[in-house]
């Protein structure tokens, strides 16, 4: 599964999470205003999105007005409908999940499978204790010196 690009209109981007910032031209921004948010550093929806309106006040040529503009149109581009997902995009969302093999049939079976993508997975041993021989297995395992991966 490739990663998701930037794309400038929703219907290229399948994943829907990173939106080009072309797309707000669709909704009343001009491409002047588009060419000085790129000129400071915001490329996508999300980074305008999460921009304050004082850094985007610092802008050459924005005024309040403006960056309200802007603002309203970002919501209306965001590809979750500004951050809520209905049950079936979720479970959309979830169908593209896919499980990574630890390597360790043991491992796999208490993990369902292996590690999920699209989630973070934490691991602590039991004891808590850290573990030399587990590192010089790992080490061994990638061919390289046990002692020097300690």
């Amino acid at each position: 599964m490739a990663p998701s690009s930037v794309a400038s209109d929703d219907s290229n981007n399948d994943d829907g999470f990173i939106v080009d910032i072309d797309a707000i031209q669709a909704h009343g921004i001009g491409a002047v205003d588009i060419a000085k948010l790129k000129a400071n550093g915001y490329y996508t929806i999300a980074s305008v999105h999460s921009a304050t309106r004082r850094n985007l006040l610092k802008i050459k040529g924005f005024s309040e007005i403006k960056v309200d503009k802007v603002k309203d149109a970002i919501v209306k581009c965001q590809p979750t409908g500004g951050g809520f997902q209905t049950a079936h995009e979720l479970g959309q969302q979830r169908k593209r999940v896919i499980k990574i093999s630890t390597g360790s049939k043991a491992l796999d079976a208490v993990l369902g499978g292996g590690f999920q993508t699209m989630s973070i997975s934490e691991v602590f041993d039991t004891e808590g204790t850290f573990r030399p021989e587990r590192i010089a297995q790992i080490a061994e395992r990638f061919g390289v010196d046990p002692e020097t991966g300690m």
